[in-house]
């Protein structure tokens, strides 16, 4: 698949381009999240593997548009507080891309189960990391 410079940045329209498809509510709730069709036919091949040791997967996210990771960015910028530039893009490149960069922009990034990283600490969600 070859990618275009409006892919690479989030300019997508996914309900009107063919790449993607909208992932079924059996793994993604109430939420309407798109994938490219390639990467949703690996993940549902993952979610039965995962089941057969009593995981369950759910995508809590897809592909994102470059407003909405800019949106995510911004908000997780205003909440670090009163710290250098620099610092502050740190502490976000942590857990998050910025916007232009983030593979979610592609359709091929899924987060999955919760978006606390804490809960894959232990339990359950130690499980499901692993």
């Amino acid at each position: 698949m070859i990618l275009t410079k409006n892919d690479l940045l989030g300019k997508i329209n996914q309900r009107d381009d063919g790449r993607f498809v909208l992932v079924s509510p059996e793994f993604s709730g109430e939420k309407e999240v798109y994938l490219l069709s390639e990467t949703y036919m690996a993940f549902k091949k993952l979610s039965e593997l995962a089941k057969k040791d009593g995981i369950e997967l759910k995508i809590l996210s897809g592909l994102r548009s470059f407003a909405y990771q800019k949106a995510i960015w911004e908000r997780k910028w205003e909440s670090i507080g009163e710290e250098e530039n620099r610092e502050k893009a740190r502490k976000i490149l942590a857990y998050s891309a910025m916007p232009g960069i983030s593979r979610h922009h592609w359709g091929t990034e899924v987060d999955l189960n919760s978006l606390d990283n804490a809960y894959f600490l232990d339990g359950y969600g130690k499980k499901v990391y692993d």
